[in-house]
């Protein structure tokens, strides 16, 4: 395997994560490296403590850097809420809409001509009971595209009685509404397993841990040629960065979560069976 894909897999582990560890995580790695900065800029501050007028240059300059590097983070971090906002939306949108698809095609099977219509509803139970088993998917592409798969085979056996009424019945009056509404299924499905794969990019979350590390050393190295560690400002700050990268992170989880995708619209056919 590529050495890209491990890298993509390693990352995909870690933002799968439960959301409380996620967060701990963050929060851990920015003390950390707070701690490490906070030693750098002790040392910085030893080391030119005899020149003052250096001193007060160094410090001007670290703290012009500090608030560029925060200021492009926020943007890093508006940046990646956004994406994940629009795709918990999507996702949303696209259980209703997969829901009245399969409402439709259930409607317009029981006027079809008889015994087609039994057997279409039959079918259209069995393809049910697949596409609710999406509630219970961890967020796992691999175990995504395999429900989809398996519907793909039960959308296939309503298209193969599709065509037995093409062939012996081709004057039913409903007939050409049912190809319409099947159309209409294989469209719903197909759109929201896209949701639940395309997320957020996992290669933006790199640069936006990058900026994480480097504002956590920027933000120490500030503190240690201040003489301070202002534990509880520092650490308050780093806890509620922590928390928006666990809320960014747990929107682009819609399955598995502690922000879940309401599944009822789903759930609600199970009157059908």
């Amino acid at each position: 395997m590529p050495s890209q894909d491990l890298k993509m897999i390693y990352v995909d582990s870690l933002l799968n994560l439960p959301l409380p560890l996620l967060i701990l995580g963050v929060f851990v790695i920015l003390v950390v490296a707070s701690e490490l900065g906070f030693l750098a800029g002790v040392f910085i501050r030893r080391r030119f403590q005899q020149e003052k007028a250096v001193v007060l240059d160094v410090d001007n300059n670290v703290a012009t850097i500090t608030n560029s590097s925060l200021a492009l983070l926020a943007l890093f971090l508006g940046f990646t809420f956004s994406s994940a906002l629009d795709h918990f939306e999507k996702n949303r949108e696209s259980v209703s809409n997969e829901a009245s698809a399969i409402l439709a095609t259930y409607q317009i099977a029981r006027m079809q001509p008889s015994p087609y219509n039994e057997r279409l509803i039959d079918q259209l139970g069995r393809y049910i009971d697949v596409r609710l088993g999406v509630a219970d998917l961890a967020n796992d592409p691999q175990a995504i595209r395999a429900l989809q798969s398996a519907g793909r085979t039960e959308q296939a056996k309503l298209w193969a009685i599709a065509n037995q009424m093409v062939k012996n019945k081709p004057d039913a009056p409903m007939l050409g509404n049912l190809v319409e509404a099947l159309n209409n299924l294989v469209s719903a499905e197909l759109i929201r397993t896209d949701n639940l794969l395309n997320g957020v990019p996992t290669g933006l979350f790199v640069p936006v841990a990058l900026f994480l590390l480097f504002n956590g050393v920027l933000l120490g190295v500030s503190l240690g040629e201040g003489k301070q560690r202002h534990v509880v400002l520092s650490w308050g700050l780093y806890l509620l960065v922590a928390l928006a990268v666990g809320i960014i992170v747990d929107l682009d989880r819609p399955l598995k979560g502690f922000i879940n995708v309401d599944q009822d619209a789903m759930i609600a056919l199970k009157w059908m069976r």
